[in-house]
């Protein structure tokens, strides 16, 4: 037996490493099967594996840096109580043991009755189906990071989060290239914004109004997704209505993100912006799109619909998580 050919990289030994810690499981199989890819066989496989391993990792944090903030002393405006983080914690658990049955190649059956009724009691999403983004917004130049490999929304999309409309998105483009000083319409707008020197789009957001820095600052984070989550400290005011729709930005972003950019909705979760009247709907917001991206990696299929807000009563979903302590 050749050795070389059996030796792990560090990439690799990280990843391992990483599922222990996470899932308590390694994965000979996985494993295999990555070696195998590399002489361009099954390499949906390993792509799969990775994304299982990956989501493993996101369901981990969830659970240890965002719920936390919002039961402990670590903020201004404790939401959860112990039960309700308790309640995250052990749907998580559960989602992660299926993807350690998934991952193996095992058949797994899906109760999505038992499930439905767990998402309900957190203000989850509650229709057992993954969502996804209108198709025109997808495929618009300067949007790259909704798609995946093959141009095609990757797996959940649905967000509760207002407001994420073509029209919107480029109007708000347009009006950023005109505070850089660098006019430019349409994809020629996200291009350009894409590109600017993040100094310089630090100097154009700290000078802006502040009506103006709020309507404009998470159209920023949605163009360009690895702007330094200090963008949204930029600006900051005492009186309570700022506060509160700086909260709700923060929110919706954390929410966008938690699809391809997890590492960003940690990043902004972390911020005391995080904690104003918004605060008691981030941790739902953000686990929206964690169940979603499960429900895909557990093979359950696409729903035929385009963004809609579900709704519980006369709320929709996002404000009743405003209310949960009141149950």
């Amino acid at each position: 037996m050749n050795s070389e050919k059996n030796e792990l990289t560090r990439r690799e030994a990280l990843g391992f490493a990483a599922c222990l810690c996470v899932g308590g499981h390694q994965y000979p199989e996985d494993h295999n099967q990555k070696s195998r890819s590399a002489d361009g066989l099954q390499p949906k496989k390993t792509h799969l594996a990775s994304q299982l391993r990956l989501l493993q990792m996101e369901l981990y944090l969830f659970n240890q840096e965002i719920v936390p903030r919002f039961v402990d002393g670590r903020s201004n405006a404790p939401t959860y109580r112990i039960k309700r983080a308790a309640q995250f914690l052990a749907l998580s658990l559960y989602f992660r043991r299926e993807l350690d049955i998934r991952s193996a190649g095992a058949s797994v059956e899906l109760d999505s009755n038992a499930l439905r009724e767990r998402l309900r009691q957190l203000y989850v999403s509650t229709n057992i189906k993954c969502f996804r983004y209108d198709s025109g917004l997808v495929q618009y130049p300067g949007m790259q990071f909704l798609q995946g490999h093959n141009g095609q929304p990757t797996h959940a999309y649905f967000s509760l989060a207002q407001g994420a409309t073509l029209a919107r998105l480029t109007e708000d483009a347009e009006e950023i290239c005109e505070k850089l000083r660098s006019p430019a319409q349409g994809a020629c707008a996200f291009e350009t914004i894409c590109s600017a020197p993040l100094g310089k789009l630090e100097k154009a957001f700290t000078r802006m109004r502040r009506d103006t820095y709020l309507r404009l600052v998470e159209t920023l984070f949605m163009i360009r997704p690895e702007t330094p989550a200090k963008f949204l400290t930029l600006q900051t005011a005492n009186g309570p209505g700022f506060t509160a729709m700086l909260s709700d930005i923060c929110g919706s972003t954390m929410e966008r993100l938690a699809n391809n950019y997890f590492h960003q909705t940690l990043a902004i979760g972390r911020l005391s912006e995080c904690n104003g009247t918004w605060h008691g709907f981030i941790a739902g917001q953000v686990f929206d799109i964690l169940v979603q991206k499960w429900l895909s990696l557990m093979g359950v299929e696409h729903s035929g619909d385009m963004t809609r807000t579900e709704r519980s009563g006369k709320l929709t979903l996002a404000m009743a998580r405003g209310v949960v302590e009141e149950m």
